[in-house]
């Protein structure tokens, strides 16, 4: 059920009790003064139930948290010990004192929430319409781009791995009916069970643990048709993921033996975790796995317009 800030104020709220310890010109002082009039629990009513279970954390106080971490660059668990112990923190978001949090594992599924709900971008568009109001940004504006790497969080992988976790990920949406006939090559795909130890220093080796990986994504791959309207539609993207990835990394020499291709091919898959990561690059010799963020910026005022990632 969707929870609301208590607005009513007692001793033990920080900004009673620890204004004067807090500079005025700081970020957690204008946010304090100015956050809800931005970010209010009523604007995150369409996704909550508004009348069963017990009550949330409000989630204005999610996104204040949210953008605090971010504020910061802080991981979700020195948040919420910022939240816990920080006296600039808890005025920020105006809550008591002796407030002591909440479990980290909130702020993934908030995100997740507002994600899956289109709200990511809500509080951003809300601060440019005050801005707006305010006559801090005109109707027309004069923008510059600008473009930064943005790390991601999936494992990069070279092809062994990632032939083998997109066959585990399969093998982990097949029914136990279906996965029963599959005959593997190697007993490599639980979740526990660690890299095939081989010499890596050796070619052939090498060659022969691709050779039986190649075959079990063969044999894996034919007990799927990703044409059928009854599919999985989570077996299928693991299905197309895992085919990608033997047609961007596999081919096959004069032995008809399958060998990893030279050279990276475009658009490369790096991570079963995070498909959509790719290997960039800073400069010629400064590499980055992720993603390129993209921000507008309005030349007089210097506020931020505008951000994508691709």
């Amino acid at each position: 059920m969707l929870g609301k800030e208590d607005k009513q104020t007692s001793f033990f709220d920080a900004d009673f009790a620890c204004s004067h310890l807090i500079d005025r010109n700081s970020f957690y002082a204008k946010m304090h003064d100015c956050a809800d009039k931005i970010i209010t629990d009523d604007d995150f009513a369409d996704i909550y139930c508004l009348d069963n279970g017990r009550p949330s954390v409000p989630p204005a106080r999610l996104t204040k948290v949210l953008i605090l971490q971010n504020y910061e660059n802080l991981s979700d668990r020195k948040a919420l010990e910022m939240l816990r112990l920080n006296i600039a923190w808890k005025y920020a978001l105006g809550v008591p004192i002796n407030y002591e949090g909440f479990d980290r594992s909130l702020l993934v599924y908030f995100r997740a929430r507002l994600l899956i709900n289109n709200k990511e971008k809500m509080v951003f568009k809300k601060t440019l319409q005050l801005a707006r109001e305010a006559g801090l940004l005109k109707k027309e504006v004069d923008q510059v781009i600008d473009s930064t790497p943005m790390l991601g969080a999936g494992a990069v992988k070279d092809t062994y791995e990632l032939l083998r976790d997109g066959i585990r990920k399969i093998l982990s949406l097949m029914d136990k009916k279906k996965k029963s006939k599959i005959n593997l090559s190697l007993k490599a795909y639980g979740k526990r069970d660690p890299k095939p130890k081989i010499n890596w220093q050796d070619k052939t080796e090498r060659q022969e643990l691709l050779s039986l990986l190649v075959s079990d994504v063969k044999e894996v791959l034919s007990y799927i048709d990703v044409n059928s309207e009854n599919i999985d539609t989570q077996l299928k993207d693991a299905a197309n993921l895992l085919a990608k990835i033997v047609a961007q990394d596999i081919e096959e020499d004069k032995e008809n033996k399958p060998k990893i291709k030279k050279g990276v091919a475009k658009d490369r898959i790096i991570s079963t975790t995070d498909p959509e990561m790719r290997h960039g690059r800073k400069s010629s010799s400064g590499k980055f796995n992720g993603y390129k963020t993209h921000i507008t910026k309005d030349v007089d005022s210097g506020i931020i317009t505008n951000i994508d990632v691709s």
